[in-house]
């Protein structure tokens, strides 16, 4: 039952690419859809309709557990897409484009600025997201491979998630062992600056 929204969705897309009819499912309606087919299926073998509506009760109340992090989520894209708003990334992006500097520089400072991002909003991908369609041009501006730039964003982005005290990922961690999120921040930040560190270098060494 937990891998029937994405079978489901595979097949509408190999009925849709080869030729079938055109249907439009997104992934809350598939699994919607699952649900419904999961509720009667406890049914049809259980044949007790009470312990299926608590058990549906049940898939309701650890929605409504995941609202915090969903809400830190939204507010993390947010503040990114304020940023895009007052003109920052843009600033950033025709900086970068008239810029003469090449090798490592220019990976540093989309590093730097990564990590700056990160930091503040918790999210590890939003930034990244909003760059790819530059990662290309930048690469070629500055004269080095793309790789060199988007390896270095996306694993920077997601290593100093951890170091973020308002990242989900240390909320969650800080709400289970009853610490507070800096407590938590003071532990991660060591090993995964370090791993930030190494994890750029060997990218240079790789593919600069």
């Amino acid at each position: 039952m937990p891998l029937l929204p994405i079978i489901l969705l595979i097949v509408i897309y190999l009925i849709s690419t080869l030729g079938g009819p055109k249907i439009d499912l997104s992934v809350e309606v598939a699994v919607l859809i699952c649900f419904v087919i999961a509720l009667m299926c406890e049914l049809i073998f259980k044949r007790k309709p009470a312990e299926m509506m608590v058990g549906a009760g049940n898939f309701f109340k650890g929605m409504s557990g995941a609202f915090d992090i969903v809400v830190l989520l939204v507010a993390a894209t947010v503040f990114v897409a304020g940023l895009k708003g007052i003109g920052l990334i843009t600033q950033l992006q025709t900086v970068m484009e008239t810029s003469t500097t090449t090798g490592f520089v220019l990976p540093l400072i989309l590093v730097l600025v990564t990590a700056l991002i990160v930091i503040l909003s918790g999210s590890g991908t939003a930034l990244f997201y909003s760059m790819v369609p530059l990662m290309y041009p930048l690469a070629m501006a500055a004269g080095i491979s793309a790789l060199a730039i988007s390896v270095p964003m996306g694993l920077a982005g997601n290593l100093l998630r951890a170091v973020s005290p308002v990242s989900a990922v240390i909320m969650i961690v800080a709400g289970s062992t009853k610490r507070s999120p800096m407590s938590i921040v003071k532990r991660t930040a060591v090993p995964m600056i370090l791993g930030t560190v190494f994890m750029f270098v060997l990218s240079m060494i790789l593919f600069l």
